[in-house]
């Protein structure tokens, strides 16, 4: 396996388990908050993006945006790993 390939493995693991994670964390919060306080915030989540959807124009960029970044965050961490790894690598030899 390539030092890129190890990074894009390594990469794809640190991001599940920061998302995880904050999945994790906000599950724990509701569940604390108790029932009323999660149904009182997903009726204002509703009401706030349910009952007037954004227009077509404007999600279609806003999700190239999203996903755009996220793939660049996703491909500098890999390349930094890999670059590390190549250093590494390169000592030892």
């Amino acid at each position: 396996m390539t030092n890129r390939n190890k990074g894009r493995v390594i990469s794809a693991s640190i991001l599940i388990l920061i998302f995880a994670s904050l999945y994790y964390s906000r599950s724990m919060k509701y569940k604390q908050a108790g029932l009323e306080a999660y149904l009182a915030k997903e009726s204002e989540r509703f009401e706030r993006h349910y009952r007037q959807p954004e227009g077509f124009g404007r999600v279609i960029p806003a999700s190239a945006v999203v996903i755009g970044g996220g793939l660049a965050i996703y491909e500098l961490i890999s390349f930094g790993i890999a670059k590390i790894l190549d250093r590494t690598s390169s000592d030892s030899n």
